[in-house]
C-alpha cells in the first residue's frame, strides 16, 4: 500500500470512529424526537438544518481559498447525487421508523449494523467488482456474531409467543426497518466512494459546465442534502400516507400550535448540528477510503456506545440472567471493531 493511500486510510478510520461517536449520541435522542416532532417534521428540518451548515462551511473555504464557486442549479446537479439523495432519504425515514417511540438503541442496532453485508454487495453493484475483503473476512464475521447474539440474548425478544418463528415475526417491525436502513446506508457510502474516485480520474462536472477540482467528503455530503431537498416534496407525501398506514400518525400541525415548540426546536436544532457533523465524518471517511468494508466494520463500535448510553438511561436490563450473554457479545463487537481498524494493509 502506498504512502498516501495509507495515509488517507488512517484518517477514513479517525473520521469513522469520531462519526460512530456521535451517532450513538444523536441517535440516544431519536426516539424521542421521532415521537415528539414527526417523522415527516424531522426529516424535513433535518435536511434544511444540515443543508444550511454545509454550504455555510463550503462558502467560508471558497471564499477564503477563493476555489470555485457553489452550485445551486436543479439542472445542474449531477444524477449520481440526486440517487444518492433519494436512498437518503429512504434510510433516514427507516432509521426513525425503527426507533420511533423510544426503542432501546442496543436492540435496534444489530439488524442495522449487517451493513458490511450490504458493503460487499454494494461495491460489486456499483464498481462492477467483488471488494476483496481477505484480511477483513475474520474481524466482520466477529461483530456480526456478536451483533447477532446481543440481539438474541436481549430479553426484549423473548415474548410470551410460542415457538422461535412466532417470536420472530412479533419483532420483525422493529427490526425490519432497521435492517432496510442498513442496506440504505450501506449503498450511500459506497456511492460515496465511487464519486470520489471519479473526481480523482478528472474533475468532477456538473451538468452546465461547472467544474469542481475535488469532491470530497464535505461537498458530497452538501450537495447530496441539497438533492435531498429537491426531491423531497415529492417524497413526503408518500412518506405519509405509509407512515399513516403504520400508525405512526404525523404531529407536524400540532407541532406548530405547541407551547412547546421552542424547546422542540432548541433540542431538534442541537441533535442536528451533532448529526451533520457525524454525517460529514463518516462520508468523509469512505470519500478516502480505500477499503470500504474496514470502515463499515468500524461502524459496529456504535453498538457498545449505544448499550452505554441505554445503561445511562435506565434501558440495559443488567439484572436479567442473559445480561453475560449481551456483555460477552458487546466485547465480540469492540474486538472485531479494533482488529479490522488495526489489521495491516486491510485486503
Amino acid at each position: 500500500m502506498s504512502k498516501s493511500i495509507a495515509k488517507n486510510q488512517s484518517v477514513a478510520i479517525t473520521c469513522a470512529v469520531i462519526a460512530a461517536f456521535l451517532f450513538a449520541y444523536f441517535e440516544s435522542m431519536l426516539g424521542d424526537i421521532a415521537t415528539n416532532i414527526g417523522i415527516e417534521a424531522y426529516i424535513a428540518f433535518r435536511l434544511v438544518f444540515t443543508s444550511g451548515v454545509y454550504f455555510l462551511i463550503l462558502w467560508l473555504f471558497s471564499l477564503r481559498r477563493n476555489s470555485g464557486g457553489l452550485v445551486f442549479s436543479p439542472k445542474n446537479i449531477d444524477m449520481i447525487l440526486y440517487v444518492r439523495g433519494f436512498i437518503t432519504v429512504i434510510y433516514l425515514t427507516c432509521l426513525a421508523v425503527a426507533f420511533y417511540g423510544g426503542k432501546s438503541q442496543a436492540l435496534t442496532y444489530p439488524f442495522f449494523f449487517l451493513h458490511p453485508i450490504w458493503q460487499f454487495f454494494a461495491a460489486r453493484m456499483i464498481n462492477k467488482k467483488w471488494p476483496s475483503i481477505k484480511r477483513q473476512a475474520a474481524p466482520i464475521a466477529l461483530i456480526l456474531i456478536g451483533a447477532l447474539v446481543f440481539a438474541v440474548s436481549h430479553p426484549k425478544n423473548h415474548t410470551e409467543a410460542q415457538g422461535w418463528w412466532q417470536q420472530f415475526f412479533e419483532a420483525l417491525p422493529s427490526y425490519a426497518p432497521a435492517l432496510l436502513a442498513g442496506i440504505g446506508f450501506a449503498y450511500t457510502n459506497e456511492m460515496s466512494t465511487r464519486i470520489s474516485e471519479r473526481c480523482n480520474e478528472y474533475p468532477y462536472k456538473f451538468v452546465g459546465g461547472v467544474t469542481i477540482e475535488r469532491m470530497d467528503g464535505l461537498r458530497i455530503t452538501a450537495y447530496t442534502t441539497y438533492a435531498s431537498i429537491l426531491i423531497l416534496p415529492i417524497m413526503l407525501p408518500i412518506m405519509t400516507i405509509i407512515l399513516k398506514y403504520l400508525g405512526m400518525s404525523t404531529t407536524t400541525l400540532n407541532l406548530l400550535q405547541s407551547e412547546q415548540l421552542p424547546s422542540y426546536v432548541s433540542d431538534l436544532s442541537l441533535a442536528c448540528l451533532i448529526v451533520a457533523v457525524g454525517t460529514w465524518a463518516i462520508t468523509e471517511a469512505f470519500a478516502r477510503a480505500k477499503h470500504t468494508t474496514q470502515i463499515a466494520a468500524l461502524d459496529g463500535l456504535l453498538i457498545p456506545l449505544a448499550a452505554g448510553l441505554d445503561y445511562l438511561h435506565g434501558r440495559l436490563p443488567t439484572d436479567d440472567p442473559n445480561f453475560v450473554y449481551m456483555a460477552g457479545a458487546l466485547f465480540l463487537i469492540l474486538v472485531g471493531a479494533v482488529w479490522s481498524a488495526f489489521r495491516p494493509e486491510a485486503s
